[in-house]
């Protein structure tokens, strides 16, 4: 059970630096904005993710003025968790001992977030939506970091080439940039199939209309052969030289999304937006419960409140089972149905946490 009993922050954002409990399966954060309640859920993803869902870059994370920071968790399961960021370098104990490795925390704990920026998987960059398909892959195959890690070093150095114009090494470069740029993109086709069938029942259910969402993958490999996508790559050399940089392959595909044949974006309202990012979500927590032996942390950053009452227990209903879960709300009529016997209600106060109201 990989449920957190405690965690202690320093230097964390507007954070005390104090210990915390959170001792409940269901804990609720009321506080208003820019009290501290998104940096506690932050907190708590970082021990368990070892980053950030809101910067990717530490030094934003440190407390005002501030060039360190850290935050320790400790867990139902008998493990202990340390993130520590010092001298512009991170650190990761699991259990006292440093962490080679980030993908390692994948079998201690998992976490979701369900945060307002996750909208931008649907109408935000394709950046984002492929950084949510191989979060996902991550999660059900810890091996398809390492093909991931791969590619982006090859991209790494291909781009290098193509900016200084030497030309001697691309042919090597290419070999290998399709090798495993071919294995991201089955990888992330096959998990597209499993996931296509599934958001599309939770979107009908959820918003009370027959589903005709489509997904696509969009990928700039429009051949399966090996031999034929190493023939399409040369011929966009020329460009890529002149551009200094690497057009073609998985870093560049989307997912489109239809519904009724149309682009999603350009049909559906705000409301209908929001929800089907929130179902991104739900199914990322999905594949981790069926992945894993443990149920995941989920953490709620407000995002219920932009669902109206139908849509918010249509949704609920589909969460998967949890060892635990934070949401956060702004005033305390806003979480009065959502309080159980099982919830410990906590007021947040500028970056400091008091259990009931205050």
């Amino acid at each position: 059970m990989p449920r957190i009993l405690r965690h202690k922050t320093y230097h964390f954002r507007n954070l005390k630096d104090k210990e915390y409990f959170f001792d409940a399966p269901e804990v609720i954060l009321v506080g208003k904005n820019g009290q501290g309640k998104t940096n506690i859920l932050e907190s708590i993803y970082m021990l368990c993710l070892a980053n950030s869902f809101r910067s990717r870059k530490f030094e934003d994370i440190c407390r005002m003025g501030m060039h360190d920071m850290s935050v320790k968790g400790y867990f139902y399961s008998d493990i202990d968790i340390s993130v520590f960021f010092e001298n512009k370098k991170k650190t990761v104990y699991v259990n006292d001992k440093i962490l080679k490795d980030r993908r390692d925390l994948l079998h201690n704990v998992q976490c979701v977030a369900f945060v307002h920026e996750d909208i931008q998987y649907i109408n935000g960059s394709p950046l984002l939506r492929r950084r949510y398909l191989d979060q996902c892959l991550s999660i059900i195959n810890p091996l398809y970091i390492d093909v991931l890690r791969s590619y982006k070093k090859v991209l790494y150095n291909r781009n290098i080439i193509l900016k200084s114009q030497d030309t001697i090494l691309l042919d090597v470069l290419d070999m290998q940039l399709v090798e495993y740029g071919m294995q991201i993109v089955q990888e992330r086709l096959g998990f597209l199939e499993r996931f296509s069938s599934r958001i599309g029942e939770i979107f009908s259910h959820v918003s009370g209309m027959k589903s005709l969402l489509k997904i696509t993958y969009k990928t700039s490999w429009k051949n399966s052969e090996k031999e034929k996508i190493l023939s399409y790559v040369k011929t966009v050399r020329d460009k890529e030289l002149l551009m200094r940089m690497t057009l073609t392959g998985p870093h560049r595909d989307d997912i489109d999304v239809f519904f009724s044949g149309k682009n999603f974006t350009s049909v559906a309202s705000t409301g209908q937006i929001r929800l089907l990012s929130l179902i991104f979500k739900i199914i990322q927590a999905q594949i981790s419960n069926e992945t894993y032996s443990y149920q995941p942390i989920l953490l709620f950053d407000d995002v219920l409140l932009e669902l109206d009452e139908i849509y918010q227990n249509r949704f609920l209903s589909f969460i998967p089972p949890y060892d635990q879960v934070f949401f956060t709300f702004l005033k305390e009529k806003q979480f009065q149905r959502f309080y159980t016997k099982q919830t410990k209600y906590y007021t947040v106060h500028a970056g400091d946490i008091y259990e009931g109201s205050r």
